[in-house]
């Protein structure tokens, strides 16, 4: 009945006012039928609002898969905080700063969120990942963090992270600035006390409150470069060492802070360098030189130093004076840090 009335209407209209009728009508119902791709926008637009950004960080991810959009989705989250979700791409960067530890284990689920369960010292522990259907080829996730839930994470690892600087600054005082190991333990502190400085910066992103860092990373620094050049050193050479070039070391070994000991020394650096004989090649002159420090604690060898140099001029005149310039610039520069690594490996 109701398609005949239909018809009827339609042949009571002029046959000029039909089309426009027929094209009204289908324009109708489309309106009132969204289409799955407008339904999907709208859901994760839904599901996007439901997260204000006064209370939660979010992050989205894209991938040909559900699960890789869900992964990316995580590791942008994680790069809103300079941090890294170990395993996510097998392109993804480590910080220089901060070290990324285990791996982010993720269930993934249609009906449910997926959950980062493993803590890996990231923040990202914490995060809910929603999935979202396939939008033309591609899958979209969305990373969701509250930011309450993201303090409490990182107020704990601040405790934490307080606590071991503090046993590390004990080690050190309970050593004495006469030993090596002392500066091993304030390197360990300085490492802590850089992934401290990080969490706390998340935590301020996060809403959180501002703190006073103490010691802060500056003041260990400081601490640790005197602790070095406070030791008492032997300074021995070894019988290849000429005496210009001895000369040329002791003074820069004494330009960071390394002197000879007044009095026996509980440690010793044996120098040795060997020069190999000058040569000449597509007109210019080389030479190769071999420096190395051996530490020794007691008498007892506690670990090695060693550079390869090398030095080049036009004229065969000045091969030397630049090679003594590679020698003083090399123990200054790098000399320090040898021997804070060496340090480490002690504790």
């Amino acid at each position: 009945m109701p398609r005949k009335s239909y018809a009827w209407c339609i042949n009571l209209m002029p046959e000029t006012a039909r089309p426009l009728f027929l094209l009204l009508a289908l324009a109708a119902l489309v309106a009132c039928a969204a289409s799955p791709q407008q339904q999907q926008v709208d859901s994760w637009n839904q599901l996007q609002n439901r997260y204000p950004r006064e209370q939660f960080l979010t992050a989205v991810g894209e991938g040909a898969t559900l699960e890789a959009a869900q992964q990316q989705a995580l590791f942008n989250l994680g790069q809103n905080f300079s941090v890294r979700v170990t395993g996510v791409t097998q392109s993804s960067n480590r910080l220089t700063s901060v070290k990324s530890e285990g791996e982010e284990q993720v269930e993934t689920s249609v009906t449910l969120h997926t959950r980062v369960r493993r803590h890996t010292d990231q923040l990202v522990q914490g995060a809910e990942v929603y999935p979202a259907d396939l939008v033309g080829e591609t899958y979209r996730a969305l990373a969701v963090l509250e930011k309450t839930k993201g303090r409490r994470i990182l107020s704990s690892q601040l405790f934490e992270l307080e606590n071991r600087i503090d046993d590390a600054l004990a080690q050190t005082d309970k050593l004495g600035d006469q030993r090596l190991e002392s500066a091993g333990w304030l390197q360990r502190a300085i490492e802590l006390a850089e992934v401290r400085d990080q969490r706390h910066q998340q935590l301020v992103v996060l809403g959180g409150a501002s703190l006073p860092l103490d010691p802060s990373r500056a003041q260990l620094s400081q601490q640790l470069t005197q602790h070095i050049r406070a030791l008492p050193f032997d300074i021995a050479f070894g019988g290849a060492t000429h005496e210009e070039q001895q000369t040329v070391i002791t003074n820069a070994l004494a330009k960071i802070g390394i002197r000879q000991a007044q009095g026996k020394a509980d440690y010793s650096l044996v120098v040795n360098l060997d020069q190999q004989q000058p040569f000449s090649r597509d007109g210019l002159h080389w030479q190769r030189a071999a420096l190395r420090m051996q530490l020794r604690h007691m008498d007892k060898p506690q670990g090695e130093i060693g550079w390869e140099l090398k030095s080049v001029a036009q004229q065969a005149g000045q091969l030397q004076s630049r090679m003594d310039q590679r020698i003083a610039d090399t123990i200054e520069k790098k000399l320090i840090d040898e021997l804070i690594a060496l340090a480490s490996e002690l504790t």
